[in-house]
């Protein structure tokens, strides 16, 4: 496993996470993803959670760091929603305007995740800093995703949340590939329901967690 950060803070953090898990099979590189670290078709796997929207350019991101993956390997893609996030953009805008001091305070009542943190003040340090106080970020949808992956060739596979409207209990690695989204045959219909997915994820655990999406697709061999 690499794992790849371009704040040596963190570098430091997940090398003592490591060592004090036993955990001897990871290396640590620090570096910016448009560095272009890797060698192409490097990895098996690539995980990028959370990451291309904190960037100044997630499409160049996303094309930077496709070249690393192995043809028929997997690429995980979690990012911001743009309907999605709407509850975490209005509390952002009511944390603004009542300024730290007191929004710290609003928004210890009306986010859900911090309510669920209770008292440790280092978690909620870092869930507000991350997600109402970050200096650098964008929201994006399925068809965004779905266009990176086309110029990428990478066959979208599953979602989280899934695209099958109302299955609410998805579960994405039970039938992993059997999802599989034809690119080329996207009827309106399915392009509403992404819509309307997306929107629904207001009312639900995803709104909740700042509205992350995502996507998992393969790498076809071609490339």
């Amino acid at each position: 496993v690499v794992a790849l950060d371009a704040t040596r803070e963190s570098i430091k953090i997940g090398r003592k996470f490591a060592k004090h898990n036993n955990v001897d099979n990871v290396k640590f590189v620090n570096g910016d993803i448009f560095d272009d670290l890797f060698e192409k078709e490097y990895f098996d796997v690539l995980w990028t959670n959370g990451v291309l929207h904190h960037t100044n350019d997630p499409k160049k991101a996303f094309d930077t760091c496709i070249k690393w993956l192995k043809p028929q390997g997997y690429v995980v893609v979690g990012l911001y929603n743009f309907y999605g996030r709407f509850r975490t953009n209005f509390r952002r805008m009511i944390y603004n305007f009542l300024g730290k001091k007191i929004g710290r305070q609003y928004l210890k009542v009306f986010d859900p995740t911090l309510r669920n943190l209770k008292k440790n003040s280092a978690s909620i340090d870092a869930w507000i800093q991350d997600q109402y106080e970050h200096p650098v970020e964008s929201s994006h949808t399925f068809n965004d995703v779905f266009k990176w992956f086309e110029n990428n060739n990478i066959q979208p596979i599953c979602s989280i949340p899934s695209l099958k409207m109302y299955d609410y209990k998805h579960e994405v690695f039970k039938n992993f590939e059997s999802e599989t989204i034809n690119l080329k045959k996207r009827k309106t219909v399915e392009i509403i329901n992404e819509v309307m997915i997306q929107i629904l994820m207001n009312f639900n655990r995803f709104g909740d967690d700042g509205g992350l999406f995502v996507v998992i697709g393969k790498k076809n061999a071609n490339i």
